[in-house]
């Protein structure tokens, strides 16, 4: 029989192989991908915003399929969208009896997993209702407070509330998502051509999980201590953040804790270090236009420093293949290139960590494609 620590390793490897078997389908959304596994190990919700075609609902569907035995909702909201939608039609037998009764079965109020396309398009009235289901877990029909069992939404949207004419109105609403990142197209050579030619991007799942897989996972990072090191880093991005004006909430600050732990918990760590902290840059702020690029850039600088310098290291890299004609270009410009994308390599490969790896995969295919380019042109 397994012991606790050993359900705890199993229930971790679960959530290890779903980052890995969506990895290796989802084109550079690493970030996202964590989001939502945090998400889960955390009970919070996450809010994903970016045009169409960002695989935001294929990620989501993943989720969906991930859990054993739950019930799933998924829908689309439009300001033509009915409560019934959301939350079940009126019993036409309770009318009868005078009870205002909705029947639930298949919707919002009795979802495990659910799944908001463009959630800030409903009406108000489906919004007080979300809302109370997403941050109480209860719903109340026909003045009954019934219980909700609600682990994870996912949310989408084409815009930021800040970008609507009705965006007042939205603040608690947006406030009730944990983590939140802003989605953006495939940009880079690399990834464009995985996703033209790489085959089907549907992620293949080697793994599922339990209602009772989630409840040991959460239990878990409930109960990781943090380092002296990681509470000095988090005191100095919250001073640091409340010089720039960004002023999280008591309640925010309370599940960015969480959030922090369950990071920990997802990186196979049994504490919390500063380098755990890189996931507040997802959830201390509130304005996406201005306070989400400093609290990045804060959070980077004292939480991560080395993920900050892969990133510089990598947007060098594809600066280089940017400016670089490789048919016209004269060979000793190439060869320079060349040789300044082998000292990235060389400085990625001395970073630890899953970022700087890929990175250093990512600038290593680089180097074969220009040197594969200096050989032909030489032939020539």
């Amino acid at each position: 029989m397994a012991t606790e620590d050993g359900v705890i390793d199993i229930v971790r490897g679960k959530y290890a192989s779903m980052r890995t078997d969506l990895n290796e389908s989802l084109i550079q959304r690493s970030e996202e991908i964590d989001l939502c596994l945090l998400g889960l190990l955390s009970g919070e919700h996450v809010l994903l915003v970016g045009p169409p075609g960002t695989a935001k609902s294929l990620l989501a569907d993943s989720f969906v399929s991930w859990l054993k035995g739950g019930q799933i909702f998924s829908i689309l909201l439009t300001k033509y969208t009915t409560p019934e939608e959301v939350c079940g039609p009126v019993s036409v037998s309770g009318l009868r009896a005078d009870v205002y009764r909705r029947i639930t079965k298949g919707k919002l109020p009795e979802a495990h997993i659910a799944f908001i396309d463009e959630i800030f398009n409903g009406s108000s009235s489906i919004q007080n209702t979300t809302l109370k289901i997403l941050n109480e877990r209860t719903f109340l029909n026909d003045g009954v407070e019934v219980k909700c069992p609600l682990r994870l939404c996912i949310a989408a949207s084409n815009l930021w509330p800040h970008e609507r004419e009705d965006s007042r109105e939205l603040g608690a609403f947006f406030d009730r998502f944990t983590f939140r990142k802003n989605v953006n197209p495939i940009s880079t050579d690399d990834g464009l051509d995985l996703l033209l030619w790489g085959g089907d991007h549907r992620p293949v799942l080697t793994t599922y999980i339990t209602e009772s897989d989630i409840n040991v996972g959460m239990e878990a990072v409930a109960g990781i201590p943090w380092t002296q090191d990681a509470k000095d880093c988090l005191n100095s991005i919250l001073k640091e953040s409340r010089e720039e004006g960004i002023v999280p909430g008591d309640r925010r600050l309370c599940k960015s804790k969480k959030a922090a732990q369950a990071f920990a918990f997802l990186e196979g760590d049994d504490e919390v270090k500063p380098e755990h902290l890189a996931v507040l840059s997802h959830t201390l702020w509130m304005d996406p236009k201005e306070q989400a690029k400093k609290l990045f850039e804060i959070v980077g600088k004292i939480a991560n420093p080395s993920s900050m310098k892969v990133n510089s290291y990598i947007l060098e890299s594809q600066e280089i293949i940017r400016n670089l004609d490789l048919h016209r270009a004269d060979i000793p410009k190439i060869c320079e290139d060349l040789n300044k994308l082998k000292e990235i390599h060389k400085k990625l490969s001395k970073v630890k960590g899953v970022r700087a790896t890929r990175g250093a995969v990512h600038v290593k295919d680089m180097i074969g494609k220009v040197a594969e380019s200096i050989v032909k042109r030489t032939e020539v």
